[in-house]
């Protein structure tokens, strides 16, 4: 991508109020101990930032409109330097070893009458297995945000209580988001020199 000092400038603005608003959401996130809390809040800044990057990289759909959440998200992710993406993963190894052990996450609205706690597995098992076993840190990490945006949909749409499995998934997950996240607003404030 170009990241000339004009391409830059003109995005200048957008970068500095999209990397306050994640900022506030991870702060925000701090406050509170409830995972559910803090998974949402972290959501919402990783959002931020997945949003101001599509736009700076005028990333398309072949209608000419802005590409789906999760191209943005593996856009971004694609980003990093790989070194980065070894000390995010490393750092995330918990919620990685906790992934390998459980069934893939399920894509709950593909549910079928008389299933309504069944989903399609075929996506997290996907993503799963690239998280174990892709080529790369970076494809790895693509993976690691490809399944926290299926557990988002899934809490987001209505499909996850706050107890059980669901309860045990999100506690799982939620520090692994907020790692992604800050590196990526990290990243952010590095290529707009927003850090003063």
């Amino acid at each position: 991508m170009d990241n000339t000092p004009d391409r830059m400038m003109k995005w200048f603005d957008l970068a500095a109020f999209q990397a306050n608003v994640a900022r506030r959401w991870f702060d925000r996130a701090r406050q509170y101990h409830d995972p559910f809390v803090q998974f949402f809040f972290c959501f919402a800044a990783l959002n931020a930032l997945y949003f101001l990057w599509a736009h700076v990289d005028d990333l398309k759909n072949d209608a000419g409109g802005l590409v789906g959440e999760e191209k943005q998200i593996d856009h971004l992710l694609r980003k990093l330097p790989e070194v980065e993406a070894v000390s995010v993963l490393e750092r995330s190894s918990q919620t990685t070893s906790y992934l390998a052990r459980r069934p893939p996450i399920q894509r709950m609205d593909r549910r079928k009458p008389g299933q309504a706690s069944t989903g399609d597995d075929r996506e997290g098992r996907k993503w799963q297995r690239q998280l174990q076993e892709g080529a790369s840190p970076v494809e790895k990490l693509v993976a690691l945000g490809r399944i926290l945006y299926l557990v988002r949909s899934n809490l987001v749409h209505g499909s996850k209580t706050e107890s059980g499995d669901d309860l045990e998934l999100i506690q799982a997950m939620a520090p692994a988001l907020r790692e992604v996240g800050q590196v990526l607003l990290a990243f952010t404030e590095e290529e707009f020199n927003l850090r003063g």
